[in-house]
């Protein structure tokens, strides 16, 4: 059993490192095709190009500035209907870690609300040095 893990780990190790490679040769193929492409009558800024056996998605990516984003709908006074975002709740994992711990009769009011499940295993090989 141990030869067979051992063999299994050492097939990992190859594997990874076969990813890496073909990973950082595909990435530098997008970027030649891209370049390639870079005539404004081939490249657009969202839409699909397409090819015989390839298609190119290609989209703008959004990102707003949280706190000029409150800001102006505090200034302006905006209501739902104007502005159209949401707040999420995200974890604060040290402060939920201290109430569970410190204040408990406040983390159990919390407790209803957590859903918990395992996490994808993550395989990594530790640099050395």
């Amino acid at each position: 059993m141990e030869s067979y893990l051992s063999q299994m780990i050492t097939q990992w190790h190859n594997l990874k490192d076969m990813q890496n490679y073909y990973y950082s040769e595909r990435i530098n193929t997008e970027q030649a095709i891209q370049q390639y492409l870079q005539d404004p009558e081939q490249w657009k800024d969202k839409g699909t190009i397409s090819f015989d056996n390839l298609r190119i998605r290609l989209k703008m990516n959004r990102k707003w500035d949280q706190k000029q984003i409150a800001l102006i709908k505090a200034q302006h006074h905006l209501c739902a209907t104007q502005f159209p975002f949401i707040t999420e709740y995200k974890e604060v994992k040290t402060q939920s870690d201290y109430l569970a711990v410190k204040e408990p009769h406040i983390w159990q009011k919390l407790m209803p609300a957590l859903l918990e499940y395992p996490a994808k295993p993550y395989f990594f090989a530790p640099e050395k040095g």
